[in-house]
């Protein structure tokens, strides 16, 4: 089995109880995300059509339909039975089932706003998705990110193996980029603000996020 179908069946089997697994703070990068969303509309960017990869349940497309109830909503996950979840929180999304490389490698529209929430640290050729990504950026939008940082300052991006820790049966697929590669990759982006936090516990120890807001032009 590849990476991409071992992700699809994990999240799949876990779409029923992610809601509640997630709630009560046990996954904070959303509450972050509404923050990054307000000084957007604080600042009178004008959001008309917004992409949200690695959807899931709905989480991240529910914020940002409520920062901007008049866009039209893409919406794409690999697994099924999460976009299923989701199409009941924003049911006027447009959904696709696909791996971000592949949804990205098909794009044919734009958008003025891109959200990424939870998922980049899971996509082996992020930079080479990333460029592509960019291409579909609007000139005067927005890209909202989240990685898996790179913070010792050894400045080499590295992949964990596959493996299961010992409170949950996830298999894991971790990539850790450094900020600055990240920026690299996204030719003519800008960053606009960056927000290091602890997004969630991983076999008892906290996995720090990095949510970064990078304009376009």
């Amino acid at each position: 089995m590849d990476q991409t179908e071992a992700q699809r069946r994990y999240f799949d089997s876990h779409a029923a109880s992610y809601d509640e697994y997630t709630a009560a703070g046990a996954w904070t990068p959303n509450q972050y995300l509404a923050g990054v969303l307000e000084s957007l509309t604080a600042g009178g960017v004008e959001v008309r059509t917004a992409l949200d990869l690695g959807t899931g349940t709905g989480q991240t497309l529910a914020a940002v339909r409520a920062a901007f109830p008049q866009a039209t909503l893409w919406a794409s996950d690999l697994s099924p039975a999460m976009l299923r979840r989701a199409a009941l929180k924003v049911p006027d999304a447009r959904f696709e089932v696909a791996d971000i490389s592949s949804h990205v490698a098909g794009l044919t529209e734009s958008f003025d706003l891109v959200t990424a929430i939870g998922c980049l640290e899971m996509v082996p050729d992020l930079m080479t998705v990333l460029p592509q990504l960019m291409d579909h950026v609007n000139p005067g939008g927005h890209l909202a990110l989240t990685i898996e940082p790179l913070i010792d300052g050894a400045g080499a991006e590295h992949a964990a193996h596959p493996h299961s820790s010992a409170d949950t049966d996830e298999p894991r697929w971790r990539y850790t980029w450094s900020t600055a590669r990240l920026l690299h990759a996204l030719p003519g982006g800008q960053l606009r603000s960056s927000h290091l936090f602890t997004a969630y516990h991983r076999a008892s120890r906290p996995v720090l996020y990095e949510l970064l807001l990078i304009g376009k032009g």
